[in-house]
């Protein structure tokens, strides 16, 4: 008995096209439906600049995400502020209030203070005066 054997043969990116084709039609079958109405930022924050002068300050604020969104513990704005490098700006971890002290670039972090997921950061430029 002689039997005929077909041998496909793909390209690298065709091979990597069809293997994903293949993927994406195994998952779609399980039914289930991503929810993306949270994939949000849940803690905003704003100021009224991120450009400071050394010797200036600035006060961030935070807001709280959807509320459908959040952890049930996180119903008031308790926010705890952080800077990522103290030498170039400093921040009052319960103000907001950010005070440039040498110029570069840090991060403002902030988290909210009964649950710590909640949090965000935002970009701080301290420049010469």
């Amino acid at each position: 008995m002689n039997r005929n054997k077909v041998h496909l043969s793909f390209s690298k990116p065709m091979a990597f096209f069809v293997s994903a084709f293949t993927v994406l039609l195994l998952a779609c079958g399980d039914g289930t439906v991503i929810d993306d109405s949270c994939f949000v930022d849940l803690a905003p924050i704003s100021a009224r600049s991120n450009v400071v002068p050394v010797g200036d300050t600035v006060t961030f604020d935070a807001s709280l995400g959807p509320s459908q969104c959040l952890p049930a513990d996180v119903t008031t704005e308790e926010w705890r502020w952080s800077s990522s490098d103290t030498l170039i700006a400093r921040i009052d971890s319960l103000t907001g209030l950010a005070l440039g002290i040498d110029p570069g670039q840090v991060s403002i972090l902030v988290e909210h203070a009964r649950n710590p997921s909640v949090r965000s950061s935002a970009e701080l430029q301290v420049v010469a005066p």
